[in-house]
């Protein structure tokens, strides 16, 4: 996803959970990490596709999705404060709430995470 795109294995699993629409998620995903990555203070750390664990900014952007799905304006407010400076903010919450449409539109919805022993954990999107 920090590539150019064009990653087969990424198209292939938007392909089997959004069919038809998977082009159009995919580059609303495009979007939103873009929009991310010009409002960051800082490069965010991401892992490469198929590695099934989360790092802990991939869990946070997941948060800030599911702030977005939730409709609740100070909680979006409050993730997107720790991701992206004020200016930029307005821009980063619109391309957060389309990501959060496109994947309510298939049922998807980021994983709520888990503490066990004090150890974070996000399961798979339900």
């Amino acid at each position: 996803m920090t590539g150019s795109g064009g990653c087969p294995l990424i198209a292939r699993e938007f392909s089997h959970v959004c069919g038809e629409d998977a082009g159009e998620v995919l580059v609303t995903l495009y979007t939103f990490l873009r929009a991310l990555a010009y409002a960051g203070e800082r490069r965010l750390e991401v892992g490469y596709p198929g590695y099934a664990a989360l790092t802990i900014d991939e869990r946070q952007m997941l948060a800030l999705i599911g702030a977005a799905q939730t409709g609740h304006a100070g909680l979006l407010d409050a993730h997107l404060c720790n991701l992206a400076g004020a200016p930029v903010r307005p821009a980063l919450a619109i391309a957060t709430c389309g990501m959060g449409t496109a994947l309510d539109a298939h049922d998807l919805r980021p994983p709520r995470p888990v503490v066990n022993s004090g150890v974070a954990y996000c399961g798979p999107f339900t």
